[in-house]
């Protein structure tokens, strides 16, 4: 739990089952009117959407979740390449939070800049 809006109420990533062998399945709750409600976001187009996110890795590839301290929470993902020599691919979509909508925006910038530092972090980690 954080309180990734900055409304000094917590948001939570709620697990709601297997999204496959290696991951799980969660999504984001937040309490409007003192009631939990599933997070809303809006995508590049700015059209709403309720996504999941999927937390887990294999041998091969790795998706995480996170809250960073921006008002925003991103899904990073990466894939070792067939000589797990690198990544074949390796990106974040960032979703920064929107008072005035009460939505998390997908955000350019930002989904660049946090590409850059997880994709350096998982690399290091990862491929030694």
């Amino acid at each position: 739990m954080a309180d990734i809006t900055g409304d000094g109420v917590p948001e939570a990533l709620v697990y709601t089952g297997d999204g496959g062998a290696s991951t799980d399945f969660l999504v984001l709750m937040r309490i409007e009117g003192g009631k939990p409600v599933l997070a809303r976001f809006k995508d590049a187009k700015g059209k709403r959407f309720d996504p999941g996110f999927l937390e887990g890795a294999s041998v091969t590839h790795g998706i995480h979740g996170n809250a960073p301290d921006e008002n925003a929470i991103y899904l990073g993902s990466h894939f070792i390449n067939d000589t797990g020599t690198g990544f074949s691919r390796c990106s974040v979509r960032a979703y920064r939070w929107n008072a005035e909508t009460k939505t998390f925006d997908w955000n350019r910038n930002l989904s660049t800049q946090l590409t850059r530092s997880f994709c350096e972090r998982e690399r290091k980690a990862l491929l030694k």
